[in-house]
């Protein structure tokens, strides 16, 4: 009786190594493009982050210029609207106020002083407050980089009194510089302080340019974002 040859189906060592060597090829390509999703996603939330405090900063300064006031409670020692211009890196430790400026936020709720108060018109009757921005120097995002914070000071009833003594509240942390320009009319000025024996009405720029800009990353460029604001829009 004839013996029949049988073979088994298998696959040679050379096989094995090329179909190892494919599937390294595909895991390497597919960890690349999982690790390139991943760097975007947290590079895109980071952007996002810092985006928000920007616009963070950007809406506390607005609203805040958009509620000057000057009222009648104010003394020639508070000054109804001041800025220095600018604060970044290198000005942070100067101790000049970026904004100072007087707020009426609401109406009917604090009396200042019942004596004045009698002879006030209804629109100075109100919750009156004395606002300072100050940009300073926060722990760094990392070793190389150096950050800032934008610290609102509040003074209710408006006076003038040390820093210490405010209601302190950091608005917006991350950055690296606050710009602001004032049009008075006829010009842009890179600072804004009151004219000795102005009337209410000049004692405020016609427009504000509020300019913030903070890092981007590691990678980014830097991010920036400009807004203009009508003093005293809300009063």
């Amino acid at each position: 009786m004839p013996r029949h040859r049988t073979t088994s189906a298998g696959f040679t060592l050379v096989e094995l190594m090329v179909a190892v060597s494919l599937l390294g090829i595909l895991a390497a390509a597919v960890y690349g493009t999982i690790s390139r999703s991943a760097a975007s996603r947290d590079h895109a939330i980071e952007r996002l982050q810092r985006l928000g405090q920007l616009r963070a900063a950007l809406d506390w300064m607005a609203s805040d210029l958009e509620d000057n006031y000057a009222t009648g409670l104010q003394t020639s020692d508070i000054k109804v609207l001041s800025s220095s211009g600018s604060a970044g890196l290198r000005s942070a430790y100067s101790g000049l106020a970026l904004l100072e400026l007087t707020v009426l936020s609401a109406r009917g709720v604090t009396v200042v002083d019942e004596h004045a108060w009698s002879g006030l018109q209804l629109r100075d009757r109100g919750d009156q407050a004395r606002v300072v921005y100050m940009l300073e120097h926060s722990e760094p995002a990392s070793e190389t980089e150096a950050t800032m914070e934008l610290a609102r000071y509040e003074f209710r009833p408006p006076v003038v009194a040390p820093l210490e003594e405010a209601d302190r509240r950091v608005v917006a942390t991350g950055l690296q510089a606050v710009d602001l320009r004032f049009f008075d009319g006829g010009d842009w000025l890179d600072s804004w302080q009151e004219r000795p024996g102005s009337k209410p009405d000049q004692k405020t720029p016609e427009l504000v340019e509020l300019s913030v800009t903070a890092a981007a990353g590691k990678d980014g460029p830097p991010i920036e974002l400009t807004m203009a604001v009508l003093p005293g829009s809300r009063r």
